[in-house]
């Protein structure tokens, strides 16, 4: 047998992409990342025939849903504002799964859905530091709908892996070996789990069964205001000169300065502590709630 005949042989015993999670299917992996196919029984999907969707419409789609928290209760009210929102997906997530599930998504069998595990480096506190966050779920079509019911919203997979009770061999991290083990969920069909978030509707994107972990997204409305926007962006018309600038007085809307509270000085200052503080804490030195405590404390000294 030569080396070509040896690697066909190999690749068709083990899967041209392993199988990490146990999954029927993965047809995307890189790192702890995956998309996989499930097998569900306790999903009743709708059976309406799936719609053909590209990918610049499923881009569009997950590029621009959000989340947000549910209420500002426990350590984090005082960091937190209610009105703070944020990308579920960032671009590269987005890239990514629109790559890897467009084709997928509009294959698949009546008890078959997508699963998922996406990570990106997102920047910690007031920019300082980065770590990778990963937002996990499931994902399937149905008629004209896109449904997502999305099980972690940018969670830090150390703290989920040791909070579940794992051990490590490491005083304070899994390696990626011990992590490679360990599965986030992808949703819970029958009940919704108590998150401290929820997802952010808006016109063409609705709860399913009132969940606030469960939309399902009217691509058709969905495209359509996403047309209305692009049109109304183009026929903006920019004055750029003083001219136009007297001429457009009434529908244009000038932003103030604003005034920075924290000087130069002081800011850099701030972020010495709090950059001190978090290595204080990952190295092992101080328990988490006193952590929290003290990175409360400076900031409201702000």
């Amino acid at each position: 047998m030569n080396s070509l005949q040896r690697f066909i042989a190999i690749s068709v015993s083990i899967g041209f992409v392993s199988n990490l999670y146990g999954y029927e299917q993965v047809i995307w992996e890189q790192g702890l990342d995956y998309v996989a196919i499930e097998n569900v029984k306790t999903l009743i999907k709708p059976s309406d025939e799936v719609e053909d969707i590209s990918k610049a419409q499923l881009l569009t789609a997950l590029t621009t849903l959000k989340f947000e928290p549910k209420s500002t209760t426990g350590a984090f009210s005082s960091l937190l504002s209610s009105e703070e929102v944020k990308p579920l997906f960032s671009d590269k997530e987005a890239q990514v799964l629109a790559e890897n599930i467009v084709t997928t998504l509009q294959t698949l069998d009546e008890n078959q859905v997508l699963v998922f595990l996406v990570s990106d480096s997102r920047s910690a506190f007031f920019g300082i530091g980065d770590e990778t966050l990963y937002t996990s779920g499931t994902i399937y079509l149905a008629g004209q709908y896109l449904y997502l019911l999305v099980a972690e919203a940018q969670v830090d997979i150390q703290k989920k892996y040791i909070r579940a009770g794992n051990s490590v061999s490491n005083l304070r991290f899994a390696s990626a070996a011990e992590l490679r083990g360990f599965k986030l969920s992808t949703g819970d069909y029958a009940s919704s789990p108590n998150h401290d978030w929820q997802l952010q509707l808006s016109d063409g994107i609705t709860r399913v069964s009132q969940r606030p972990d469960w939309i399902k997204i009217d691509l058709a409305e969905y495209a359509k205001q996403s047309t209305k926007t692009n049109i109304a962006e183009m026929h903006t018309e920019v004055p750029t000169t003083d001219a136009g600038i007297k001429n457009n007085k009434s529908t244009l809307i000038f932003s103030a300065p604003v005034t920075r509270r924290v000087s130069q000085e002081n800011e850099s200052d701030i972020e010495i502590r709090l950059e001190k503080l978090k290595k204080l804490y990952l190295q092992g030195q101080i328990p988490e709630h006193i952590y929290l405590q003290k990175v409360k404390d400076i900031v409201e000294d702000i």
